[in-house]
């Protein structure tokens, strides 16, 4: 009987830890995607999609999967790519180009002496 029972276990832990890990890959990838980093959200964006086809049986092959999350990751790559480019431009419009350095302003002479004889 004990063989029975180790062999129900091991078989309900894996599918529980099957079942955990989609469910952390989908929540992980909700949390990066509203923190902003896009290509972290696409990877596990697509571990989630790839378990989720895993638990409905889909007669997806590996390669097909693996060049449909090459495409995610790619495309959350330049999602943050423009984010950043976005955050730059705004960044240089604030600045004036080619300003001069500022100069340091002339002394009088009365008002340094002044200052020396007390």
């Amino acid at each position: 009987m004990w063989p029975v029972a180790i062999l129900l276990i091991g078989v309900v832990m894996f599918y529980w830890i099957s079942f955990c890990i989609t469910v952390l890959a989908w929540l992980k990838a909700l949390s990066h995607l509203l923190l902003g980093n896009f290509t972290r959200a696409a990877a596990w964006f697509a571990v989630g999609c790839g378990l989720l086809l895993w638990w409905f049986d889909e007669n997806i092959s590996l390669d097909e999967w693996w060049q449909v999350s090459l495409l995610l990751v790619t495309l959350g790559a330049l999602g943050t790519f423009a984010r950043f480019y976005n955050r730059h431009r705004r960044a240089a419009q604030t600045v004036p180009p080619l300003e001069p350095a500022p100069s340091e302003p002339e002394r009088s002479q009365g008002s340094s002496c002044a200052l020396r004889s007390r």
